[in-house]
């Protein structure tokens, strides 16, 4: 069964449970409305034959209290009720109370004891004189003022008035079967609206309670615009923003949970490399000392070619340690770092005059720069002139160019955009992304004899980053390699 048919299933499921209760308890007390009024119906047909009766038996005795004679009433109301369906076997009588003899007679004998029914209304058992069939009659009796008459009204219950109330008894069958249809239309109508929204609700607990479930596809204005649908609007709404920060906070977890595990590997592999990277100079200098111990009979220029070489290495060693203490320092105490208003033309114009003082080329390179003489940046001086040194040595060291510059490129509110390059060989596209690992390089033999530690770009890139700037690294058009990074403006307070 597809997705489909299932949420149609479950949406008639939902509907039938809601409906069949309700109509059945409906049709239940229609039906018990309906037959308690249509036993009623009896009764108030003979209530209303005896007031019928009553209102004649009435009119004759004020015949009597005016001194009329009754006689054309009594004529009248013969003739009348003669036409009338229900009432056409209507009896009246007159008797004389001291003699007991009838002084008028008008419709059908009945047969009766007259001192039961003196003053009395109600129902008696008769035989009918036609065909001596018995049945009930209904009577009313009353005095005249001075007692010397009796009227009697009587209406038997015969088979044309009892057809007449069975089909008013039909006829309200026929009106709660209606009524009862009507209700059923609109139940069902009102079920399949309310159903809907259970219908929506259940299917929103099962996949909110569902470990599986991939997530909720409910759009909220499913829901009909009704005070229901309101309230499963605010539920879906509610448990969607929670579910919206539980995620943010399951991300936030994860970030936060890398980034420590990034941090003890790269310390992981700090340890790892230093451990290398020292082993190294300082096997060498054991190597050349232990020569120079166990031949005391060297001959002196090649004990100088070993002290020199000794003398390398421990200045190898020197700036190794000197470079791990720095980015040590950077990595653990960023937020110390002294920041403060320096002028970045002036300490990049001190730089190049002491590159070209101290002969740092050795007249195989040149260094040139290009900074707006107001550009005032917000950094550690000493840190900054760190970064500007570490940049001319690698382009010295490794690009086999004869230009290496600084240049400004472009600036926002917030920072100052610059360009380091040179016009060297560059680095093959596959080494780019790991320039600013510590202790990477390009080519290790040809580094290590360079005199580099490994650790020079990785201390630029952390020093900038400490700055809240940014740095990236690419090669150059048509040859070199170039350092693009950004340094945040001195912003003067007022």
């Amino acid at each position: 069964m597809d997705s489909r048919n299932l949420i149609k299933d479950r949406r008639i499921s939902y509907q039938w449970r809601l409906f069949i209760p309700m109509a059945l308890t409906l049709w239940i007390t229609i039906i018990g409305m309906a037959w308690f009024q249509v036993s009623r119906v009896e009764e108030t047909r003979k209530q209303m034959a005896l007031d019928q009766l009553k209102s004649i038996a009435g009119r004759i005795v004020e015949a009597y209290e005016t001194n009329i004679d009754p006689e054309p009433f009594m004529d009248f109301m013969n003739r009348f009720y003669a036409r009338a369906h229900d009432y056409d076997e209507l009896s009246i009588v007159i008797r004389d109370t001291s003699t007991n003899k009838v002084i008028s007679q008008r419709g059908p004998v009945i047969l009766f004891h007259p001192s039961q029914l003196e003053g009395r209304k109600g129902v008696m058992h008769i035989n009918s004189s036609a065909d001596g069939t018995p049945m009930d009659c209904l009577y009313y009796s009353a005095f005249t003022p001075q007692q010397e008459e009796v009227v009697y009204v009587f209406l038997p219950y015969t088979k044309k008035l009892a057809e007449t109330i069975s089909q008013k008894a039909r006829n309200m069958w026929f009106i709660f079967i209606v009524v009862g249809l009507v209700a059923t239309i609109l139940t069902y109508i009102s079920t399949l609206y309310v159903g809907r929204n259970i219908r929506l609700l259940g299917d929103f607990a099962r996949a909110a309670s569902d470990p599986s479930s991939e997530g909720l596809n409910l759009n909220s204005e499913s829901f009909p615009h009704d005070e229901l649908g309101d309230i499963s609007r605010q539920i879906v709404t509610i448990y969607s923003q929670r579910m919206a920060e539980m995620s943010r906070r399951e991300r936030e977890h994860r970030v936060a949970l890398h980034a420590i595990e990034e941090k003890s590997r790269i310390k992981r592999d700090l340890t790892s490399n230093i451990n290398h990277e020292l082993k190294t100079p300082i096997g060498i200098i054991k190597g050349y000392v232990d020569t120079i111990i166990d031949t005391p009979d060297m001959d002196s220029e090649t004990r100088d070619r070993f002290m020199h070489k000794t003398q390398e290495n421990v200045n190898r060693l020197i700036a190794l340690i000197s470079d791990i203490t720095a980015i040590t320092k950077l990595d653990n105490g960023e937020k110390l770092i002294n920041v403060t208003d320096v002028n970045f033309h002036d300490l990049v114009f001190t730089l190049s005059n002491d590159f070209e003082e101290s002969n740092l080329f050795e007249g195989k390179m040149t260094f040139s720069f290009d900074v707006p003489l107001n550009c005032e940046v917000f950094a550690n001086e000493a840190l900054l002139t760190g970064i500007i040194s570490n940049l001319t040595r690698n382009a010295m060291l490794y690009s086999q160019g004869t230009l290496c510059a600084l240049e400004y490129i472009d600036e926002d509110d917030d920072f100052y955009r610059f360009r380091f390059y040179d016009n060297g060989i560059g680095v093959p596209p596959e080494h780019l992304p790991h320039l600013f690992d510590r202790f990477y390089r390009v080519n290790a033999g040809r580094s290590r004899n360079a005199g580099g530690t490994g650790l020079g770009l990785a201390i630029v890139k952390v020093t900038i980053e400490s700055f809240s700037g940014t740095i990236e690294v690419d090669n150059r058009q048509p040859s070199g390699l170039q350092f693009t990074f950004t340094l945040p403006k001195y912003k003067k307070t007022k």
